[in-house]
């Protein structure tokens, strides 16, 4: 795991930063706010879906790419 807030990690692995970290807990409290404001609703999951998929493909399912270019 890298803590990485003002550099881009360009290696494939697990990242984490205070970026992702706001992130987090900006979809958490989406979450409880909607289900607080609408208790009836079952929406107020879609938020912490969202989040938690691109949380996943952004963070933790980083592939590398090692693209060459013909003739280099």
């Amino acid at each position: 795991m890298t803590w990485l807030t003002f550099r881009i990690q360009r290696t494939p692995g697990f990242r984490f930063n205070l970026i992702d970290l706001i992130l987090i807990a900006v979809v958490i409290a989406l979450t409880v706010g909607w289900r607080a404001a609408y208790p009836v609703q079952h929406l107020y999951l879609l938020p912490l879906y969202v989040g938690a998929s691109f949380f996943l493909f952004c963070n933790v399912f980083r592939i590398g790419n090692d693209w060459k270019r013909p003739g280099t």
